[in-house]
């Protein structure tokens, strides 16, 4: 789980300590362009920069690292700091006590980025106590500390200036680096489904593909993170895990009662497979994913993002996910969730008000966001002015009249 997250530098989060629960989902809300969705961006490059290169993640994925530091402060240095206990799969010295890992970036005189810090620390004894520092990395060109496990000693290790330590270190003498990293692939980071219908997806630039299309029979745990993969993920879930796929099904079918079955037919030449349903609506007809509502599709993506995994991810984000959805799905979504919560953090941006009466905790799980003259801000809600307002406002009244942020600020009454 992902406890703590301290970003500077990066778009409009110029220096943000964003505190996530656990057991229950971290939900942003705010107007646009107030970094809601910066935060899901800051997982995705966290993810990205580990598992294919600090270089690959700022320019082929967002355009260089001027595109992505913050505006206006040439000389504040991006900076990502994140504090997480490992994954149940973590089992280093038989514990898994809290790890921070963080890096520091700024750019080079031709605009290549520079790695001018980079540690990651273990705390046995608490987030209080002293760490052991893992890696000790602050001069860009001299050579990294690495705690050697076997030796208890710290190795010197040359890293590229322009790399983390995760492209380098690949040793069992650092295993923490490798189950660390492992962690990170697992992120799940979903910035929006693409659930257009085929007239509504042309003359798209990408490569065509979307969860409506037939997909290559493949091994897929989770979704990929425009959910294309979706005919897999289900279809590997019934052949492996039958509990689970019928749990998604039982979901999906409460919702959507003329839905009699799931099924994955295969296509002509082999190789491949494509989601189609039976409905009790239309007896005899084989129906396909290209024929499924907006709605319906987002549902069933969502569905399979939440469901559980063999390796649980260390966090579930997702970006405004109630688009389509019937006030009854976002319901059972966000019970979904708040069941995720118990195993991994889970991390929601929305606007609908809707969304959120249906949190059962919402002063732990909301979290407003405001843009300001230094940048953007989270705050938790005032939950004691929260309480006294709800015996007589719901959310979505306190919402129509501005008087959702509770946070520190003085607010007059509705």
């Amino acid at each position: 789980m992902i406890r703590k997250l301290h970003i500077k530098g990066f778009r409009l989060l110029r220096d943000v300590t964003i505190e996530l629960e656990q057991g229950v989902p971290t939900v942003f809300i705010g107007p646009n362009a107030s970094g809601k969705s910066t935060v899901i961006e800051v997982l995705h490059f966290l993810k990205a920069a580990v598992t294919s290169g600090l270089g690959n993640a700022l320019t082929a994925q967002r355009g260089g690292l001027d595109l992505v530091r913050t505006r206006g402060l040439a000389r504040m240095p991006l900076s990502i700091e994140v504090t997480l206990n490992p994954s149940e799969g973590f089992a280093i010295e038989q514990d898994r006590a809290p790890l921070v890992y963080g890096f520091e970036v700024v750019p080079s005189e031709s605009g290549q980025p520079i790695v001018t810090r980079e540690w990651l620390d273990k705390y046995s004894h608490g987030l209080t106590k002293k760490p052991l520092n893992l890696l000790i990395r602050s001069d860009s060109t001299g050579p990294a500390k690495l705690k050697n496990v076997f030796t208890t000693k710290y190795d010197e290790v040359q890293i590229p200036s322009g790399e983390l330590a995760f492209a380098v270190v690949r040793h069992p003498h650092y295993p923490t680096f490798e189950h660390l990293r492992a962690d990170f692939t697992q992120l799940a980071v979903f910035p929006g489904f693409d659930v257009r219908p085929r007239w509504a997806r042309e003359g798209a630039t990408d490569d065509g593909l979307s969860p409506r299309e037939r997909s290559i029979i493949d091994v897929a745990d989770g979704l990929d993170m425009l959910g294309r993969n979706i005919a897999n993920v289900l279809y590997r879930m019934r052949e492996e895990s039958p509990v689970r796929f019928r749990e998604l099904s039982e979901h999906f079918q409460a919702e959507f009662p003329f839905v009699k079955s799931l099924y994955f037919p295969p296509i002509a030449g082999g190789g491949r497979i494509q989601l189609a349903w039976e409905d009790t609506r239309f007896p005899g007809d084989r129906l396909y994913a290209e024929q499924m509502s907006d709605g319906m599709l987002l549902f069933l993506l969502l569905l399979a993002a939440a469901s559980p995994r063999t390796a649980k991810p260390l966090c579930l984000a997702f970006d405004e996910p109630d688009a389509h959805l019937h006030p009854s799905a976002e319901r059972r979504l966000v019970h979904l969730l708040e069941q995720a919560a118990a195993h991994q953090t889970v991390i929601v941006t929305t606007h609908s008000s809707s969304l959120l009466e249906h949190l059962s905790d919402p002063a732990r799980s909301i979290r407003v966001c405001r843009a300001g003259s230094s940048g953007a801000v989270q705050e938790p809600l005032d939950a004691d002015r929260l309480a006294a307002w709800r015996d007589q406002y719901s959310l979505s009244d306190l919402r129509l009249r501005g008087h959702l942020d509770l946070s520190n600020q003085d607010k007059e009454e509705p």
